[in-house]
């Protein structure tokens, strides 16, 4: 799936689950194929509301306005074209919301003016651990879960949790920059490995990026080299709550800074670059690193963390020697100094305590 806000994991998790799952709707000899706009389903969430397990829905190419709830088991729902198959929230609320489901594909959809969803194209409405602990939702029925992160260790660790229909399978402690393995049964059979590449501790959430992730079941690899994004301590998994502050850039390029991390020395922001509402790239930056994005080899931003500021609910991020090229040509095309991202106005006080 494609966003217009964000193209994280996602992507290849839903790619993978439509391909793991596929044996429902074919062998299921009730399942359905329901077509968007056609009769009685003129929108997404009418096809979904009509949908019985093992259906497949099959959304047409254009925009289609509105926030689809998914409370069923069982379904897939395709759209027909990645770049044009829309699905626009109005700029409220959440565009996609899986609320609780299993096997469920969603796949070939932009999402636009999803203004609730920072982090994840879909956001998932389920939680079997308490307290404050969110599933991600894996090929093959398995949740990887972060339930708690411990900020005052040095590396950071977290506490994650894998589990499947069964039951739970594997816990561990693990720290930023390592690499991990969760197994299962008395042979110790390894169900998932990944590295642990950032631990970041927000304002509202704690988030966990995992990369090289991958995913077996029954010795068949589900997920492959994925980079997955964890959320804990938030209202619901990989939602982001604070809203990110955007810069536009030139030729449709715009840089947002999510969120600050003021809990960890040298303090860290979460950075992401988009063009024309497609994420290109998000990473964690320390104070004092330099970021650079390239396309296919040639330069097109250069920019240095210069300064983290955090108080209460406020924060600002500063950034020098800004640079950006043009990716084709390679003319500079912005030059600047200094830039401060903020996260609210804070030019009538006196104060920030």
């Amino acid at each position: 799936m494609k966003s217009k806000r964000n193209t994280s994991w996602n992507i290849s998790v839903f790619a993978l689950l439509f391909a793991v799952l596929a044996f429902v709707s074919i062998g299921c000899a009730s399942a359905d194929m329901i077509y968007v706009p056609e009769g009685g389903n003129q929108t997404i969430q009418q096809a979904v509301d009509n949908a019985t397990a093992g259906d497949t829905i099959y959304v047409h190419n254009r925009e289609y306005v509105e926030h689809v709830i998914i409370s069923k088991d069982n379904i897939s729902i395709i759209g027909e074209n990645a770049e044009n198959t829309i699905i626009n929230s109005g700029g409220s609320g959440i565009a996609v919301l899986l609320n609780g489901t299993k096997n469920v594909t969603v796949s070939n959809f932009t999402l636009s003016n999803d203004a609730s969803s920072w982090f994840a194209d879909v956001v998932y409405n389920y939680s079997k651990f308490a307290p404050a602990a969110y599933d991600s939702l894996l090929p093959a029925n398995y949740s990887i879960v972060a339930q708690a992160i411990d900020a005052k260790a040095s590396p950071r660790q977290v506490w994650l949790q894998l589990s499947n229909d069964s039951g739970k399978l594997d816990e561990i402690f693990v720290s930023a920059g390592e690499v991990f393995k969760l197994v299962y049964g008395s042979n110790n059979t390894t169900i998932l490995n990944a590295t642990i590449e950032s631990i970041f501790v927000g304002h509202d959430s704690g988030y966990i990026i995992l990369s090289h992730t991958y995913l077996y079941d029954d010795g068949i690899t589900v997920l492959s080299d994925a980079r997955l994004v964890l959320a804990v301590g938030g209202v619901t998994p990989v939602l982001y709550t604070k809203g990110g502050v955007d810069w536009k850039l030139e030729e449709g390029y715009t840089l947002t800074v999510g969120d600050v991390d003021s809990e960890v020395a040298p303090r860290q922001v979460w950075l992401r670059l988009s063009k024309n509402n497609v994420v290109l790239d998000e990473q964690i930056f320390s104070w004092g690193d330099l970021y650079s994005y390239y396309n296919n080899g040639s330069l097109v931003l250069n920019a240095t963390s210069e300064g983290i500021f955090s108080s209460g609910d406020l924060w600002a991020a500063g950034f020098s020697q800004i640079k950006q090229y043009n990716e084709t040509t390679q003319i500079l095309v912005l030059n600047e100094s200094f830039y401060l991202f903020k996260n609210a106005d804070v030019s009538g006080k006196n104060n920030w305590s």
